[in-house]
């Protein structure tokens, strides 16, 4: 594994990406992100020791020369929130944005993400729209927000939104790929106690600690959703109906 290569100053963006055993998609994700049209970012990737390491060892290695990617593996599985959390721990950007890595960034999200920050900085996270697409790359249908929406304490209707989770969220932005100021994912750490629903938590804990959400109402990635069983041996967790149950149970207690 490379460790982050230290630069006088830190990147506006790190780009973190947990890894696990999908690596044709891995290298498209990687691909998606070095074609953007900004340049002030690193790249990290933690594989949470894969079955197919090895391919994803050799899938990444071309990219490996750049400075300002990373490649860390993993000994023993940490499960997602870990290897979320691992990641964090070595983000040196300003701000830090998760992306599956089956997911692919269109090419001027970063550029736009920047330009909403700079317009309305006091926020700590930024959400987004996304468009959902298969495991070949069929088009089925895109989600943003109809406006731009400030989701704090203070606007107790967007907050019931949010914490029914009816339109909120993801009707209008993706709960895990979202934009985030760095700093706050140590004081919040991504939780092993929720099942699938580390993001949500997350986004709970994050606003009840007076944080703000500023939801741009633009797409800015291509959300891979599996839906044939056949085709990839992982299919999305969130496809699970007992797994999404026993999340909602642990985030309901918690």
């Amino acid at each position: 594994s490379r460790h982050p290569v230290k630069k006088d100053s830190s990147p506006y963006f790190s780009i973190l990406i947990p890894s696990y055993n999908r690596p044709e998609y891995l290298k498209q994700c990687v691909e998606s992100i070095i074609q953007s049209d900004f340049e002030d970012y690193e790249i990290i990737i933690s594989d949470d020791n894969s079955p197919r390491a090895e391919e994803i060892r050799n899938v990444l290695r071309p990219f490996l020369k750049y400075k300002n990617i990373s490649f860390f593996e993993q000994n023993n599985n940490l499960k997602e929130p870990n290897n979320k959390n691992y990641l964090v721990d070595h983000a040196m950007g300003k701000y830090n944005i998760f992306i599956g890595d089956d997911d692919k960034l269109y090419p001027s999200a970063l550029q736009t993400i920047k330009r909403y920050i700079t317009m309305h900085p006091e926020n700590d996270l930024y959400a987004f729209g996304y468009t959902m697409i298969d495991e070949n790359d069929q088009f089925y249908y895109s989600r943003t927000s109809p406006k731009a929406i400030e989701v704090s304490l203070e606007n107790k209707t967007y907050v019931r939104h949010l914490f029914e989770s009816t339109i909120f969220p993801f009707w209008l932005y993706h709960p895990a790929t979202f934009c985030c100021k760095n700093g706050i994912e140590k004081k919040i750490r991504y939780s092993n106690s929720a099942g699938i629903g580390e993001d949500i938590l997350f986004l709970f804990d994050l606003i009840n600690l007076k944080k703000r959400i500023y939801v741009i109402p633009e797409s800015m990635f291509l959300w891979r959703k599996i839906q044939n069983q056949k085709s990839e041996g992982q299919m999305n967790q969130s496809l699970e109906d007992l797994s999404n149950i026993l999340a909602r149970k642990s985030i309901l207690y918690h």
